[in-house]
């Protein structure tokens, strides 16, 4: 007997989808043909493009939506990131905030389609996100491929008579235009004309932007189709990760803790004893700017240990007092951090980076609060509330306008005597966003030099506009 064999089963496309795919392959044309290479950085067409498919996601999610304060949240706060996009100019805030944007975006889209049975409860979700989304944009590439192949013409010989006829054509033009061309001089120079614009690198340029769009139009189609449809069981199947025994975790966190006691016994000695202490290594600006970033990531690796001790061995009392040490250590490896922050600041300035790390310091505060709060108490949504009270710092801050934030703090300190020389250079090839801060601040020969530099650049393209250029335009009034 012979055995049968069960072919798999694919969605039949209807109208909406068809749409859906047309809709698809419009926003990846936009994006491959319109946003030049991403060279600059997408500004405004960013918060078009991110705002058209997080609306179209929504609505196809429709009716088996789930709405929830935490993916309410996220949702917003990517839309909130995407607007940045249109409100500021920096090139290094618009690509840091493209992970973040996105990740928000995709977790919060995920949980409003019920793909989590358990809601945004640890970190897996986030690489279950990922996975799923990778899984999604995949699935479905070839849907509309198949049904078209599953389509009868009603009239086939049609469909014949049309591809004779192109054929035909061929020949047909090869004997007529030159007869036309060698009659009028006029006609003959259009003709050369075209053939000359026809260069080969710009043909295979557009052939490559072609097949760009038509990957990712198909990729895009594949994801919204597939968040359309009711989450199967097996997506929603919500798994355990693998616990580390009790014993592991108590050596980890006794190791660290013995470790971070030799430390800040050091530091209190020579970081928080006074100045002479820190001149030994080259006075308190050397100091303040060696090691501060590598406390900083010690200071998340704490944190993240702490959280996963908690998670899988809270029950044990030695983990909660070792968690506890740790915590303490923690914060006075922060507060170490900070100080030589604050020095390095007041020596040298207020920059970006250094208003990014001030924000991180915050972040990993909010943590701390969070994780000691869970130790005194269990909090049975601890992790989406701290992503929702980092993100939502995260995009506070982007909202403000990194940029003006540091010129106006730089320029305040310049007036206060705080610090000696402003780089107006500097703060004006941040972007054009700290213009204002420099019209208030700097004499007039200072700003026209400012100002000056600033118009040296050329006026971005459509896609990479923000509305901080409306201020260069008022300063050069």
């Amino acid at each position: 007997m012979t055995p049968q064999y069960k072919t798999k089963e694919y969605p039949k496309l209807t109208t909406r989808h068809w749409l859906l795919l047309i809709t698809s392959l419009g926003i990846a044309g936009l994006v491959c043909f319109g946003f030049g290479g991403f060279h600059p950085l997408p500004g405004i067409g960013m918060t078009a493009v991110v705002v058209t498919i997080t609306g179209i996601a929504i609505g196809a999610i429709g009716k088996h939506a789930r709405p929830k304060a935490s993916n309410i949240t996220l949702i917003l706060c990517g839309l909130l990131l995407s607007l940045c996009y249109a409100l500021y100019a920096n090139p290094e805030m618009r690509l840091l905030n493209l992970p973040v944007m996105f990740g928000a975006l995709l977790l919060g889209l995920y949980d409003l389609s019920g793909v989590f049975a358990h809601g945004i409860d640890s970190l897996h979700a986030v690489f279950q996100a990922l996975r799923q989304w990778f899984v999604d944009s995949f699935e479905h590439f070839l849907s509309p491929i198949r049904s078209a192949s599953q389509l009868r013409l009603s009239q086939p010989e049609h469909l014949k008579g049309l591809v004779i006829g192109l054929c035909s054509c061929i020949p047909l033009l090869i004997i007529v235009l030159p007869l036309l061309a060698s009659s009028d001089m006029v006609f003959s120079a259009r003709i050369q004309d075209m053939v000359q614009g026809f260069r080969l690198p710009e043909i295979l340029s557009h052939v490559w932007r072609l097949a760009l769009t038509m990957f990712f139009g198909f990729m895009l189609f594949s994801w919204l189709f597939s968040i359309s449809l009711s989450p199967e069981p097996d997506i929603r199947h919500h798994k355990q990760g693998t616990r580390l025994p009790s014993m592991s975790i108590v050596v980890m966190l006794t190791v660290l803790n013995l470790v971070y006691a030799v430390f800040v016994y050091i530091q209190i000695n020579h970081l928080f004893g006074g100045a002479h202490h820190a001149a030994m290594s080259g006075g308190w600006a050397q100091y303040a700017r060696k090691g501060f970033f590598e406390l900083v990531f010690v200071s998340l690796i704490n944190l993240s240990l702490t959280g996963i001790s908690l998670r899988t061995a809270r029950e044990n009392i030695l983990v909660r007092i070792l968690s506890w040490l740790i915590l303490g250590m923690t914060s006075l490896i922060l507060a170490s951090a900070a100080w030589r922050m604050s020095h390095y600041v007041h020596a040298f300035g207020l920059s970006l980076l250094r208003l990014l790390t001030l924000w991180g310091m915050l972040a990993i505060i909010m943590i701390l609060i969070g994780l000691a709060l869970h130790l005194l108490r269990p909090i049975p949504r601890l992790f989406p509330a701290l992503v929702s009270l980092v993100l939502g710092s995260w995009v506070a801050l982007n909202l403000m306008g990194p940029v003006r934030l540091v010129s106006h703090w730089n320029a305040h300190a310049y007036k206060q005597g705080s610090i000696l020389h402003l780089d107006e250079r500097y703060l004006a090839n941040l972007s054009v966003d700290s213009l204002p801060a420099l019209q208030k601040t700097l004499a007039p020969e200072q700003y026209q030099s400012a100002l000056h530099l600033l118009q040296q650049e050329e006026a971005p393209p459509w896609y990479a506009w923000s509305a901080s250029w409306l201020a260069l335009d008022d300063g050069h009034k």
